[in-house]
């Protein structure tokens, strides 16, 4: 006879703080800090595989393959190029897709790299705001816009975003006349951009019609 034993896992002051830490839209990556086996890694786990449909876990500790992962460079471009070419098995989904570095006291550069997350998350929110053109500030206090070009031209090469450039002068050549400091930052399919918001503000739009703050983000996203 066999019988089957299910793991029960018990609720933590942490998963709210994890639940609305996803629901903020201007959320920046999450250093979790504690005193070790108190169950840090089986909570984020346990919401991740609940709130995101891919899960991408790194132990710097077990996984030595990944050390490297910042040799090319700390742009997020740089980084997920290594992480797939150290393990060509991990995917990387576009807005579906948590990073989980555990054990980061083993490669504490990897801090570093966070900020260049910052960007992607970035798009929904400066797009429900009547920005413009794309702010830097917004991502970071004293960001700047050298720090994340090599981040934005990954994305728009995977797809992700779609970069649109302010002209000086509606004249033709459009190309001649572009201003290379000022542009804005889109989602090439709205869908995207919906997924890119938190839960609450997709039930509403789905479920209750209401466009509320997103109106006019979504009406320029088309």
């Amino acid at each position: 006879m066999c019988l089957e034993v299910k793991k029960v896992y018990y609720r933590r002051k942490i998963d709210d703080y994890l639940s609305n830490w996803k629901a903020d839209t201007a959320h920046k990556p999450l250093i979790v800090k504690g005193p070790r086996q108190i169950g840090k890694t089986e909570s984020i786990m346990h919401f991740a595989k609940a709130n995101y449909e891919n899960v991408v876990y790194i132990n710097f500790a077990l996984e030595k393959k990944f050390s490297q992962i910042l040799a090319d460079g700390y742009d997020v471009a740089s980084v997920i190029k290594s992480i797939s070419l150290a393990d060509p098995s991990i995917k990387f989904l576009p807005n579906k897709t948590v990073i989980i570095f555990d054990e980061i006291q083993e490669n504490p550069d990897v801090a570093t790299t966070l900020k260049s997350f910052n960007d992607n998350e970035s798009v929904p929110a400066q797009l429900a705001k009547e920005n413009k053109k794309f702010q830097f500030n917004k991502i970071s206090k004293n960001a700047r816009s050298r720090e994340y070009t090599g981040c934005i031209e990954w994305l728009i090469d995977a797809g992700v975003i779609t970069e649109c450039n302010c002209l000086q002068y509606p004249e033709l050549p459009l190309k001649g006349n572009i201003e290379e400091s000022k542009y804005k930052l889109y989602y090439p399919d709205t869908g995207l951009l919906v997924s890119a918001l938190d839960a609450e503000a997709q039930e509403d739009l789905r479920v209750n019609k209401n466009l509320g703050v997103y109106k006019g983000a979504l009406y320029e996203n088309f």
